[in-house]
């Protein structure tokens, strides 16, 4: 039996192949495809200058500051509730509540200004036990997600939730005195 030695030009050739498939070149800093979320003028990026919140004034409690309103409008509809949470400056928090019948119109201003959604038909129970469909929208950005729900805290409400947790205040150990 013969053996013929590997030809060394279709040798050099597999392993660059495979170095050009498995290398990919290291940037300095790689740059994140998806936006910055901004809210009211407000984004997780840069501190904020909120003060104030549809007429209300911000809280603060050490490094973290809360903005919350009752009434309002956002994108032409009219809010329930709505509170914005920042930890040392930085948003990292959003909840509102809107009346049901406003939810296609919210739907459309967030798709018009973020783009796109991720649906997902989650489930529903309220306090009786009995169980809805809850058509959940999703918006993805460089920190946090954005979810406008069908079903809010009640059949009657809709709701959206920001939330970015690298911004999010360190969680505080828990209380063991027993």
């Amino acid at each position: 039996m013969t053996i013929t030695p590997p030809n060394r030009f279709l040798t050099a050739m597999l392993l660059a192949s495979l170095a050009a498939l498995t290398a990919r070149p290291v940037l300095a800093e790689e740059v994140d495809p998806r936006p910055v979320f901004s809210f009211l003028g407000q984004d997780t990026e840069n501190p904020s200058t909120m003060t104030k919140l549809m007429g209300k004034s911000c809280k603060q409690k050490g490094e973290e500051t809360e903005c919350k309103s009752i009434g309002g409008k956002i994108g032409g509809v009219g809010l329930k509730y709505i509170a914005m949470k920042y930890y040392q400056g930085k948003l990292y928090g959003i909840y509102g509540a809107i009346a049901d019948h406003g939810f296609g119109e919210l739907l459309a201003a967030f798709s018009a200004k973020y783009g796109s959604p991720v649906t997902e038909k989650r489930i529903w129970q309220s306090k009786r036990g009995n169980t809805f469909d809850n058509l959940t929208f999703i918006w993805t950005f460089q920190c946090g997600t954005l979810e406008l729900e069908s079903l809010g805290w009640d059949i009657e409400t809709s709701s959206f939730e920001f939330l970015c947790e690298a911004n999010q205040p360190p969680l505080d150990d828990p209380v063991v005195d027993f």
